[in-house]
């Protein structure tokens, strides 16, 4: 049975920046990883509000939800770009980017950020 327990470890939280260690734990040991939370110098995140549907984030202004995107894209996990993101209902749309399980990364800028997410398909 391969059993993966995380833990974190000695974190601390910095403005809107959480950092810290995880220790990965399976049948073959530990290991210790340093942990990152989101930028703190970046207003925008991509969070996950449904399957293969997606939200931006604005944290500079009261986490609000943004609505327009001038870009907008779903990567391969190799760079390639697949398509422009659909936006549904104030959300990002990935749910014909691909088979479940395929690995996307979500690219949006927004007021010239660059914001990314390595997400897995639902």
């Amino acid at each position: 049975m391969n059993t993966r327990k995380f833990y974190l470890k000695t974190p601390f939280l910095f403005g809107r920046k959480y950092n810290g260690q995880v220790s990965v734990t399976n049948e073959n040991g530990s290991t210790v990883k340093a942990f990152f939370g989101p930028d703190h110098d970046k207003c925008y995140i991509i969070k996950k509000v449904g399957e293969d549907k997606y939200e931006i984030i604005d944290r500079c202004n009261g986490y609000r939800v943004v609505d327009a995107m001038p870009i907008k894209e779903i990567y391969d996990q190799y760079g390639t770009k697949l398509q422009d993101a659909p936006v549904v209902n104030g959300k990002l749309d990935i749910s014909r980017s691909g088979n479940t399980g395929a690995i996307r990364i979500i690219r949006v800028v927004i007021n010239g950020e660059n914001v990314s997410k390595m997400v897995i398909k639902d």
